[in-house]
């Protein structure tokens, strides 16, 4: 009998060890994660600003996104949902708009994940 207490202590020890063993870990990974990308493309600015900034049209040049449903439009911002082809649907809301200038976004829900997408063109 006591070998057997011994044996679920040592299990306990074990499992509350590697407990705070991923605790720690996470202790030391970055808060937050950034990407950057720069493309260049033979088109003037206004090509691209209706292309990208179209969001119910993104499906047919963003390979990993499946559908968009627009939720809200106004003149200041659009709210909508990505269905991407892999993976929890995005409800997005624009940020910020500078004509042919700056193209700004957010994820909003889930709120476990949120990020930006910014496009700038110059």
């Amino acid at each position: 009998m006591i070998f057997h207490v011994n044996t679920i202590i040592a299990i306990h020890v074990v499992l509350v060890l590697l407990a705070l063993l991923v605790f720690v870990i996470g202790l030391f990974l970055p808060k937050t994660k950034s990407a950057e990308r720069s493309v260049e493309f033979n088109a003037v600015p206004e090509e691209i600003w209706s292309i990208a900034t179209e969001v119910e049209q993104q499906p047919r040049w963003r390979t990993d996104l499946k559908k968009v449903e627009i939720l809200e439009r106004t003149p200041e911002y659009e709210v909508w949902t990505e269905s991407p082809a892999s993976g929890a649907p995005l409800t997005c809301k624009t940020r910020e708009k500078v004509l042919f200038k700056r193209y700004e976004m957010e994820i909003t829900r889930p709120s476990v994940f949120h990020g930006r997408r910014i496009i700038e063109l110059n």
